[in-house]
């Protein structure tokens, strides 16, 4: 794979993960209350992406195969 390719894959990769943050994920807040984190912890993962971090469904009934896909990247690479 030639270098312009593997950039055109990286950024296909990342316009995608973008989009599924901004449909999915709920930005944490440094200002939340303990009961709140752990509520969301109970069914969400923490992902950090472009050094913020958001909280993502683990489950959902809505989610695409892609989406699960995207969801075990983020969890296996950028979870907080």
């Amino acid at each position: 794979m030639t270098k312009k390719e593997w950039k055109k894959q990286s950024d296909e990769r990342y316009e995608e993960i973008t989009t599924f943050i901004k449909q999915w994920g709920t930005k944490v807040r440094s200002n939340e209350a303990d009961h709140y984190t752990e509520l969301m912890m109970d069914d969400h993962r923490c992902i950090k992406w472009n050094k913020k971090e958001y909280y993502i469904p683990e489950n959902c009934s809505s989610f695409s195969a892609e989406d699960y896909e995207l969801l075990e990247y983020l969890e296996d690479n950028h979870h907080c």
